[in-house]
């Protein structure tokens, strides 16, 4: 009890909250309904941190005037549908009707029962718009995401403890808390944390579904902002090497969170292999809402058929093990619904009950690799093959703005194998007093190793002679991740310059390329005064025993030697550049005359 206690922090809410809003944006919403005493007042009925956005609601009603209007929402706002329902009758000439089937998520927006029900109006609750307005069939869609609001500072606070201030953290949420994410970002930015909020397209920033969650390639950690552990499972599966936390906002617990990805993987690899073998499959189109995906059963059929097999379409809106179990002559399933099905319950199945993906790899359309982390791509645009919702040819080549496997990031992956970064990272305004503190620091060490009797032949390995050159090397290695961190910052501070899609003058081309290659430079010229650090510390301690100080001091001065700078950086370095580069220099003004 008493271990458990120590390793448990309680913050509890500030008395006096900061409050924050949502940035200004241009509304067509009328003035007059917007202060609307009555309407204002019926809208009191509902929670005050759930926005239900019902002025919209109401002015998009009338603007198309609908004459019944369908309302879907999850279960767990199913409490609120009347007195919803009721607001929009009693302001407007709508008739409406509450569809109480199971909604799970985003796939499940139901424009089809909508219209079979002869409405023309539905607003669907909670989710985000998977599904475009432009899609549904015949059907006017309004999505209300139902924005929550929380204590975003006690968040900041449980996470200011739990992680220390070098962590990359990335944020994720559900699309409820998309403002809080953007809202705990920019909070743990002024604290000095590197923070990204990754995008997997069509999603919105941050946002992530059961099945659709971006592998995430620059963050040390994720954090995700919302109750249960559906959604955060997604990303702990597309991403296995991240720690993964989760702060509850109604429990108001941060807490780290696991999965067991071996089991996993062992389990869908059997379940394909067994599949492999079969010569017949039914493929379990779902008819929950949007959630089955027609193109997909298409692009499987057609493998199927050209594989000399044969196959059967089977239509579910709910998919059970009871249900499944038969169907005794079929001998593999592959279900055209919720990967998560297959993954989370594949074991409750009698026959291999494959995801599209695992169908695709049991086909021969893709392979299966246990070492690369699982995809989780389902209805993102940037996915592994025609087996997704959403799959598009010309998305393969783009990448993700905040997650780019470039130059950059491949060093600062290569770099954290051995350092980790600081997220604090040098301005112009900072680089003089950190040159100043660094001279200052070698000066002190140096003053230590004179003054503790070093500078004399060693007589023997003491206890404090080991400490001092443990004391030494730690002082190396900070200031070798100083130079290190320096260099990306450069490199950083150039590259979403070179990649934007404007057109550039010859004169633009040319300062880019400069500026490219001067902090390409930096980082390479880092990274071998590394290597050189290593080598000699490897070689000067296998002298060890017979060194005297002078070679330790040596060797010291040789470990902090700072690399070149680009321009990026403050005045001294600039200076120091300018004498290092006056060829560079020449050749510009060459070029310029051209």
């Amino acid at each position: 009890m008493a271990e458990q206690s120590d390793s448990v922090v309680v913050i509890k809410a500030k008395p006096v909250r900061k409050i924050f809003k949502a940035p200004t944006r241009v509304s067509k919403i009328p003035e007059e309904l917007l202060n609307d005493p009555l309407l204002n007042s019926a809208i009191a009925a509902l929670p005050t941190n759930y926005n239900f956005e019902i002025h919209k609601t109401i002015w998009r009603i009338r603007e198309v005037k609908a004459k019944r209007v369908v309302l879907q929402m999850p279960e767990g706002l199913l409490m609120y549908a009347t007195t919803i329902a009721d607001i929009i009758e009693d302001f407007t000439e709508a008739d409406t009707v509450i569809m109480a089937d199971v909604t799970y998520g985003a796939c499940c927006v139901d424009d089809y029962t909508t219209r079979a029900l002869d409405a023309d109006f539905l607003v669907h609750y909670g989710h985000s718009c998977l599904i475009p307005v432009d899609q549904t069939a015949g059907i006017k869609v309004l999505y209300v995401f139902v924005n929550i609001k929380i204590d975003i500072l006690h968040c900041v606070d449980c996470l200011k403890l739990t992680l220390p201030i070098t962590t990359k953290i990335a944020l994720v949420s559900t699309i409820q808390f998309a403002t809080t994410v953007q809202a705990v970002a920019a909070e743990l930015r002024r604290e000095g944390y590197e923070i990204l909020v990754p995008q997997s397209k069509p999603l919105s920033p941050g946002e992530i579904l059961g099945c659709t969650a971006p592998q995430v390639h620059c963050a040390d950690a994720v954090m995700y902002i919302g109750d249960g552990r559906f959604h955060l499972e997604a990303i702990m599966i597309a991403n296995p090497k991240l720690r993964a936390f989760k702060y509850d906002p109604y429990a108001k617990k941060l807490t780290e969170e696991f999965y067991d990805h071996e089991r996993m993987l062992k389990t869908r690899h059997e379940a394909i292999q067994r599949a492999v073998k079969t010569d017949k499959y039914a493929l379990v189109l779902s008819t929950l809402g949007r959630q089955g995906s027609p193109r997909v059963l298409k692009t499987l059929q057609n493998r199927i058929q050209a594989l000399g097999k044969k196959n059967v379409v089977i239509l579910l809106s709910e998919i059970f093990p009871d249900k499944i179990k038969l169907f005794k002559d079929i001998d593999a399933f592959i279900q055209i619904a919720c990967p998560r099905l297959s993954i989370d319950w594949g074991v409750a199945f009698e026959k291999p009950f494959l995801t599209p993906y695992e169908g695709a790899v049991a086909l021969r359309m893709a392979e299966f690799d246990k070492d690369r982390p699982y995809p989780m791509d389902f209805y993102a645009t940037i996915s592994l093959g025609p087996w997704t919702a959403n799959h598009k040819e010309s998305e393969l080549e783009k990448t993700d703005a905040c997650c780019v496997i470039n130059m950059q990031s491949k060093f600062v992956m290569k770099s954290r194998k051995e350092y980790t970064m600081r997220s604090k990272v040098t301005n112009e305004n900072t680089w003089a007093t950190e040159s100043k503190q660094r001279s200052k620091n070698l000066r002190r060490t140096t003053r230590k190793t004179e003054s503790s009797g070093l500078s004399k032949s060693s007589k023997g390995n003491t206890a404090w002679e080991r400490t001092l050159r443990r004391l030494e090397s730690n002082e190396r290695e900070r200031m070798r991740m100083h130079c290190m961190n320096d260099a990306f910052q450069s490199l950083r501070e150039v590259i979403p310059h070179v990649t934007k899609e404007k057109r550039l003058s010859k004169m633009e081309t040319l300062t880019l390329a400069k500026n490219y290659i001067v902090a390409l430079t930096d980082v390479i010229c880092a990274m071998r005064s590394e290597e050189r650090s290593e080598d000699q510390q490897s070689s000067s301690s296998e002298r060890q025993d017979s060194s005297n100080n002078e070679q330790r001091l040596e060797s010291t001065t040789v470990c902090v030697n700072i690399p070149v700078a680009s321009r990026s950086c403050g005045s001294e370095t600039q200076n120091f550049y300018q004498n290092k580069h006056s060829r560079w220099e020449k050749d510009q003004d060459n070029i310029t005359g051209l």
